[in-house]
């Protein structure tokens, strides 16, 4: 299953990415996040330390932000981030929200994805995936055994 981005914009205090993906599907991740897989903002990724991030680092991803206001007319270099760390949980609106560990250090979910339990039903139940991250959208692929 992959769920490309349709629309991409930011909360109000400005770190958190909030995405729309096609079939409705809603995304929210770090500023850190995003600019880690589209690979900019390098002066402020090479300041994680140990891969730990922080608000500071957050409010001075400013390619990342004018990028996001430019998208979807936007190029990008192919480029994977692999999460085997998956979690999910149903939420009291009949969705299923899937979670995915932090990129950048803060040992939470990095990334929320939210669908309804339909489309994880049809796409994805009851069965092992794992996570990756693309310029463009996420992979959600079913694990060989």
């Amino acid at each position: 299953m992959i769920i490309k981005f349709e629309k991409i914009g930011l909360n109000e205090e400005g770190n958190t990415v909030n995405i729309i993906g096609d079939l409705g599907i809603n995304i929210k991740m770090s500023i850190l996040q995003l600019a880690k897989v589209w690979e900019t903002d390098k002066s402020v990724m090479s300041k994680l330390e140990n891969n730990f991030g922080s608000n500071e680092l957050e409010n001075q991803c400013k390619e990342t932000r004018d990028l996001i206001k430019k998208f979807p007319d936007i190029k990008f270099d192919e480029k994977e981030i692999k999460f085997d760390d998956i979690s999910f949980r149903e939420t009291k609106e009949e969705n299923i929200r899937i979670y995915a560990e932090d990129i950048v250090g803060w040992n939470n979910e990095g990334i929320t994805i939210e669908m309804s339990k339909k489309i994880y039903d049809e796409n994805l139940d009851r069965k092992e995936f794992f996570m990756i991250l693309i310029p463009n959208g996420i992979k959600l692929e079913i694990k060989k055994k």
